[in-house]
Formats: structure tokens, C-alpha cells, sequence
């Protein structure tokens, strides 16, 4: 490292070598992308991870996949809707594995990217029946990252729970890869571990609805339309008006 350092020292640039190179907008290709960071340990093989994603995305064009080593990788698409949905979406994983995704605008490089946050659904349980709701729940979320504001969608109650979207610092050390399983080679006991797998949350039952809302008696016999009920009134023929 050291000889490279001193031999690029030595280098100099010709007035030609230093003008300086714009890239203009107008050059832009028409394309959308999004820069992954794979958490695997494991080699990446590209055909199986287009063939994973292209079932998991449903992509309106498909998508173009090019690999930036170092387990970067850029997808590519023709259609901003499919990025909006896919990030919306989020989290993903391959092979078991959590994959961070961020727009990319090509600005600067792949390699430069930082990738330290991703969001996930966090599960809050066991609040008390007259104060489960969102707001109490995203307080007490408050503590684990960055909440993002919902409306509060049905499908975001899961009966006993509520799921509140947090955008979560993955460097904080709450898996099998920290620093201090690591130094102990995985000798660390349970107790002397501050998080385990059992913060792992079920998913949520996708069989049928932990919640149902039923609407009132006269909200469902409403009229569909404003016309059926009106009362009509027929009116005379030209000869029962003259009799």
C-alpha cells in the first residue's frame, strides 16, 4: 500500500491531462436505479438472484442487473413506478440474507455509497387494550429509529399488535455478525448477549384478517344511487289532459 502511495506521489499531469470533464445532464440515460448492498457472506450468483427478483418484483419492463463487486450491485429500470414500489416496499432479503436498497442518481460512485439504514415492520405488543393505538405505538418506537408517519392502514393491526414502519441503524449490534459474537467466536453466553433471535417477529397471518371492521346496520342499506330514490311521477297523455 505504501509503494502504491509514493508512486502515485510521483505522478504528474500534463495542462492537457488537467482539463477538467463535465458531465452534462442532457447526457443522462432515460433509466431509474437503485444501488443494493448484500449482506451474504456468500458468493453472488447474478442469474439466480434476476431470476429471484424478476418472480418477487413483477416488474412492468423487467430490469437490467450490473454487478459492482464488493456485493454492490445496481438494478436498473425503464419505469419509475416499479423503483417507487419496490423501495415502499422494503425490506428484502436473498439468500436469507438482508439486501439495503437506495435510489441512485449516478452522481458519485457504487463504491462510495453508504449503506447503514433500511426499514423494517416493527411488531409493538402487549400494550394495554385502551391505549393500543398508532400513537402509542410510534412513541415507543421513537426509541428504535426513525418512525415514518402512517395513516394507519387496516392491514397494519395485526390483532394483538400493531406494526409501526422504523428506518433502523443496521450498525447497531442486534445480529450474529457484531463485534462482540464475533471476538468471542461465538462462545458468548445467552446471558451476557443484549439481543438474541427471539426478536425475531412472527409474520403476519396472511391465511385470513386478525382484525375485521364491520360496518353499521344503515351504512350498508344505503342507496347505491341517488336516483332510486327519487319518487316518479308519470305524466297525463296529450288525451286524458284534454278530457
Amino acid at each position: 500500500m505504501e509503494n502504491l502511495a509514493e508512486k502515485w506521489n510521483s505522478l504528474s499531469l500534463s495542462e492537457k491531462e488537467k482539463t477538467n470533464f463535465v458531465l452534462q445532464r442532457d447526457q443522462q440515460t432515460g433509466e431509474f436505479m437503485m444501488a443494493a448492498q448484500f449482506l451474504t457472506p456468500r458468493f453472488l450468483n447474478m442469474e439466480i438472484m434476476a431470476r429471484t427478483f424478476k418472480q418477487l418484483w413483477r416488474s412492468t419492463n423487467g430490469f437490467k442487473i450490473r454487478n459492482q463487486k464488493d456485493h454492490r450491485v445496481l438494478f436498473v429500470f425503464d419505469n419509475l413506478g416499479d423503483v417507487d414500489r419496490i423501495l415502499k416496499n422494503q425490506h428484502w432479503s436473498f439468500d436469507k440474507f438482508l439486501v439495503m436498497l437506495q435510489r441512485y442518481n449516478s452522481e458519485i460512485l457504487v463504491r462510495d455509497l453508504v449503506f447503514k439504514t433500511t426499514l423494517f415492520w416493527i411488531q409493538v405488543h402487549d400494550i394495554p387494550v385502551r391505549f393500543m393505538n398508532r400513537s402509542v405505538a410510534e412513541e415507543i418506537c421513537d426509541t428504535i429509529g426513525e418512525v415514518q408517519k402512517s395513516m394507519g392502514a387496516v392491514d397494519e393491526e395485526g390483532g394483538n399488535f400493531i406494526r409501526v414502519r422504523v428506518l433502523v441503524d443496521i450498525s447497531l449490534p442486534f445480529d450474529k455478525e457484531c463485534e462482540l459474537w464475533m471476538e468471542s467466536k461465538g462462545t458468548l453466553k445467552s446471558e451476557q448477549q443484549q439481543f438474541n433471535s427471539s426478536l425475531k417477529a412472527a409474520p403476519c397471518n396472511a391465511a385470513g384478517k386478525e382484525v375485521i371492521y364491520v360496518p353499521g346496520f344503515y351504512e350498508q342499506r344505503k342507496p347505491k344511487a341517488h336516483a332510486s330514490s327519487q319518487v316518479l311521477h308519470a305524466q297525463p297523455s296529450p288525451s286524458e289532459r284534454r278530457s
